[in-house]
């Protein structure tokens, strides 16, 4: 069970600041780009409550990844074709 009391607080503050830098990085004129930081703040929130087990922790970051891999290729194809 990941619960505040077993949570690392530099784990926890680790995952603050890398959803920052992702909020810093990212669009939020684009949907994707705002469906990514909200699966990251569900997540950190997750952690920080102790509402979530390893398993769906494990299915949320799966999902974040997913999300990313998208905006990834998107960016990816944009800067391909000079689409800068």
């Amino acid at each position: 069970m990941l619960n505040a009391e077993k949570t690392d607080e530099n784990l926890f503050t680790r995952l603050l600041y890398l959803e920052q830098k992702l909020r810093l990085m990212l669009n939020p004129k684009e949907d994707n780009h705002n469906e990514l930081l909200e699966i990251i703040h569900n997540l950190t929130g997750d952690v920080h409550h102790g509402h979530s087990n390893l398993i769906e922790f494990g299915a949320r970051i799966r999902e974040a990844t997913e999300a990313a891999q998208i905006i990834l290729k998107q960016e990816w194809s944009r800067v391909k074709h000079g689409d800068i």
